[in-house]
């Protein structure tokens, strides 16, 4: 796949470019069909409906397909995943796909575009448990649509990264460094029109049907079913920012308008969505970005005041509480209070670890959380996990060496915990590897996790850019919350029975 030319500057040039290209799908999804192909006969519709809704690339062609077999027979538009599988038929499905390539090893070369591409369409699966939840709520009878719209509202964006990765990387950079900046604007300017007009004229020209292109109209969201769609994409989009974007408060607004429910129960549905949609990150790759998870719904500590790091004694003895508990009821009874239970999901590795960060966050006031998980070599550590202030997002893709020629890393295996001092640390910062350098400035704090695959995971928290000088008292805390989360996840230390003595 050759990129697209930067010289084309109108909307039917793209559509011609686009419209001439076989679109791949993600790997995994190839990888899901053909296992489920191995079982056929068993395989129902809803079960590879389940598959597709994770890749709107795979989306698209399934809508794409239905409408070549329906060509000239008048029939019903089919709006749905489920149903397009319906009518095709299980082996007629499988047979139609496949030949189909993997945008993974098209992209393999460009790993800065694989990630943008991997990127937008973790939020359009993000955003499509938000819509589905809230459609649902609102008893929209039809509400497969709506969640078919959300996973296709970033189809545009999606295909800039794959056909045209450097122009989507120069609108992503100039937003990052300017968020005060209009996306629409940013777009005009260097492509010569808007994303949402490219996405319209893509719906248009592979007849995608029109319910969805008007429930994915960014302009004509004063229809509840298509503001519900509007609401989630956006959610998703500053979410993906961090939890603590300014524009989040309006959004959270705007859904509580949407669902007419008041805003702590909305806070805490968002909560454990985006808890559950943390669970598909392995779909999108290892290597992509790590997640945001979500603040905790209860801010019993600070009321009305705006967000950002505290240091609340009372807060840290509820989350060490919480931690030490032997079940998780505990935490699922605080994290989404007021939540009907049969929504709540099941306790796992991203709700403890956000409740590890809130710990921090509000309770130390240590600014910037990551957690990392050990690849199975374990010679490197890879960004899972994020929270905190919005500067987290350095380390997204961060990979820590764990190898012995780094001293600090060796310090790091040898004791377990290790307390970077900045400025003031004795240690030349040479001995950092590279990654960790852009966290060492006020200094930061970092301990290995004991997790129940035995690969292990490790915490590393700082206060970021903020002024608070990091003490004694907080490593001590740090390090008693990391030794708590590695007992939530592994258990106690097995005790080493004594050996048997040699026969007299």
């Amino acid at each position: 796949m050759s990129p697209a030319p930067v010289e084309l500057r109108t909307i039917d040039q793209w559509i011609a470019l686009m419209g001439a290209a076989q679109l791949p799908v993600l790997a995994t999804t190839l990888r899901e069909i053909a296992r489920m192909r191995a079982d056929e006969e068993n395989v129902r519709p809803r079960d590879l409906a389940q598959v597709v809704l994770h890749d709107p690339l795979m989306a698209v062609r399934v809508l794409r397909l239905i409408k070549e077999k329906q060509a000239g027979r008048g029939s019903t538009e089919i709006t749905t995943v489920e149903h397009a599988i319906m009518m095709l038929g299980v082996s007629p499905f499988f047979r139609a796909i496949s030949k189909l390539r993997s945008v993974d090893a098209d992209l393999a070369k460009n790993n800065a575009a694989l990630l943008g591409l991997m990127g937008v369409i973790g939020r359009a699966r993000h955003a499509t448990m938000h819509a589905r939840e809230w459609a649902q709520l609102r008893y929209d009878i039809d509400s497969d649509e709506v969640v078919i719209a959300t996973l296709l509202h970033d189809l545009a964006e999606m295909l800039l990264w794959y056909f045209a990765p450097a122009l989507a990387s120069q609108i992503e950079v100039r937003l990052v460094e300017d968020p005060a900046l209009r996306s629409a604007d940013v777009q005009h300017d260097v492509l010569g029109f808007t994303l949402n007009e490219l996405q319209l004229a893509v719906a248009a020209a592979w007849q995608l049907p029109p319910i969805l292109t008007s429930l994915m109209d960014s302009y004509r969201a004063e229809h509840p079913r298509a503001r519900n769609v509007l609401c989630a994409v956006n959610l998703v989009r500053h979410a993906a920012n961090g939890w603590e974007d300014p524009a989040l408060p309006d959004d959270i607004q705007g859904v509580c308008k949407l669902l007419g429910r008041p805003r702590l129960e909305v806070r805490q549905r968002i909560f454990h969505t985006a808890l559950a949609a943390g669970l598909d990150h392995a779909w999108y790759g290892e290597r992509t970005r790590a997640a945001w998870l979500p603040p905790f719904p209860l801010e019993f500590d600070t009321g009305d005041l705006p967000p950002g790091p505290r240091t609340s004694s009372r807060l840290l003895e509820k989350v060490e509480k919480e931690l030490v508990i032997d079940n998780d009821s505990g935490l699922l009874a605080w994290s989404t209070s007021g939540v009907p239970s049969e929504r709540t999901p099941a306790p796992a590795l991203p709700a403890i670890v956000a409740l590890v960060f809130y710990g921090l966050y509000k309770g130390l006031g240590l600014a910037r959380q990551a957690y990392f998980a050990v690849e199975e070599t374990g010679l490197f550590a890879r960004a899972r996990y994020l929270g905190g202030v919005r500067n987290s997002a350095r380390l997204s893709t961060a990979l820590l060496p764990l190898g012995m020629a780094s001293p600090t890393t060796r310090e790091l295996a040898e004791q377990g915990a290790l307390w970077w001092k900045g400025s003031a640390d004795s240690r030349p910062p040479t001995d950092l590897p590279n990654i960790w350098r852009s966290c060492s400035g006020h200094g930061f704090f970092a301990c290995m996790i004991r997790t129940g695959d035995g690969r292990g995971g490790l915490l590393l928290a700082d206060a970021e850019e903020l002024s608070m000088k990091l003490t004694e008292n907080q490593f001590f805390e740090f390090r008693k919350m990391a030794d708590l989360l590695s007992l939530k996840l592994a258990g106690p230390i097995p005790e080493l029975e004594p050996p048997e003595a040699p026969p007299a």
